[in-house]
């Protein structure tokens, strides 16, 4: 019995094309295996462009994790700060999941005190952007998408061969 593998490593269409082809249960582990792969660059970036206050917390805590939907098959990865890096600074709880939004994408002037409450006198400047999530995937997109597809297609040449191994290809 003869097989042939033929599978382009040129892009991500063909590589769902290739991928349609093989059987439900093989294609979510490679699926998880290539975003993995594929969003290793990405986190890496973010961590490096995240600015560092007086504990380094928030980069510290960035992570992702990877959600697949059942439904239709679709791998998600969230990226960003994760819970459990809670710290105690001064009396106070400091857990970066609650401040993360704010260096991201900066505050504007606001009054400090209670909430809303111009009673306090006191006027905070805001604070100025300090992205370091969307720099990161913009400067990675090119190289996730091609770690991405050429896991997919290891791996997809790795099933093959097992496949072929285990006499269940015709």
């Amino acid at each position: 019995m003869s097989f042939q593998l033929k599978i382009k490593l040129e892009g991500l269409e063909e590589a769902f094309r290739n991928l349609a082809e093989f059987p439900r249960n093989l294609q979510g582990p490679m699926l998880r295996a290539a975003v993995r792969a594929a969003s290793t660059p990405m986190l890496q970036r973010a961590r490096m462009l995240c600015p560092v206050g007086d504990t380094g917390l928030l980069r510290k805590s960035l992570g992702r994790r990877f959600k697949t939907y059942r439904k239709n098959g679709v791998v998600a990865v969230y990226m960003g700060p994760r819970r459990g890096f809670k710290t105690i600074i001064n009396g106070r709880a400091v857990n970066p999941t609650n401040y993360a939004h704010l260096v991201e994408y900066g505050t504007s002037q606001h009054f400090l005190g209670k909430k809303g409450s111009k009673e306090t006198g006191l006027l905070h400047p805001g604070a100025r952007a300090r992205p370091f999530l969307r720099p990161a995937f913009d400067q990675t997109k090119g190289i996730a998408v091609e770690m991405f597809v050429q896991k997919i297609n290891e791996d997809m040449i790795a099933a093959c061969k097992k496949m072929v191994k285990q006499r269940k290809v015709a």
